[in-house]
């Protein structure tokens, strides 16, 4: 048993080293470029703004009608909720608010 294995390793030594690009678990980021293995990083921050565009551009298509109103509300609304603004402008992004949604409300429900 021992001169099996013994027999094995001694060839396993001699074998010549494949010049294959090495990729942990089927990983294909990695790159051999004789000096050792670099990662291309995709860039998140351009990743991110094509998918929001594309979640834009189909939100549109979907809700013709109301996007545009259930967008500008969602602005005033964050505005409106945050602590640090005061009364007075609370008060007025309000009715604003109400005269955006006025009439509005079932087609902005059924839509999404």
């Amino acid at each position: 048993m021992r001169v099996v294995i013994f027999r094995l390793n001694r060839e396993f030594l001699k074998m010549e080293p494949k010049n294959k690009p090495f990729s942990p678990k089927g990983d294909k980021k990695f790159i051999h470029n004789g000096k050792g293995s670099e990662t291309k990083k995709p860039k998140w921050d351009e990743f991110k703004q094509q998918k929001k565009e594309l979640k834009q551009n189909r939100q549109q298509t979907e809700k013709k009608e109301s996007y545009q109103i259930v967008s500008r509300a969602k602005q005033e609304w964050e505005m409106v909720r945050r602590k640090d603004c005061d009364k007075e402008k609370r008060i007025k992004l309000m009715k604003e608010l109400q005269e955006l949604v006025k009439g509005k409300i079932k087609t902005m429900i059924w839509s999404s």
